[in-house]
């Protein structure tokens, strides 16, 4: 018994921070990056800030693209996170990587290092600045 409680609190945890994003982030900023980082025109069956938001989930919890799948159809709170209606599957493992393949590997840099950016200008993280002496 113990051990759903510790599993409810965690995952009512996790839904309020993924709430609190949702509603203090911007998310069309990362729109026009994600439209032209693109390889090629490939039209995802999702839309880009849905997969975007995947790609955050996969690297926050440090996941395959089979994992982050599992995942995301396992916990509602990533769900709700994505927007998904009650009925709708995850992204699947073959489109995360698409996905990813068509920003490239520099594309998802740049992209992640705008969410960092974003969410301390919005004083949700603090990083800390190291410089190196010259």
């Amino acid at each position: 018994m113990e051990n759903t409680k510790t599993a409810n609190g965690s995952e009512q945890q996790l839904a309020r921070l993924l709430d609190k994003l949702n509603a203090e982030v911007n998310w069309d900023i990362f729109l026009w990056m994600l439209r032209n980082t693109r390889k090629m025109a490939w039209i995802p069956p999702w839309d880009d800030i849905m997969m975007f938001k995947t790609t955050l989930i996969q690297e926050w919890n440090r996941l395959s693209d089979t994992e982050t799948e599992e995942m995301i159809n396992e916990r509602s709170a990533m769900q709700k996170f994505l927007k998904m209606a009650s009925w709708e599957k995850a992204p699947d493992e073959n489109n995360i990587r698409l996905f990813k393949e068509q920003i490239g590997t520099e594309g998802m840099k740049e992209l992640f290092d705008l969410f960092g950016d974003h969410l301390e200008n919005l004083g949700l993280i603090k990083r800390e600045r190291r410089y190196i002496a010259v």
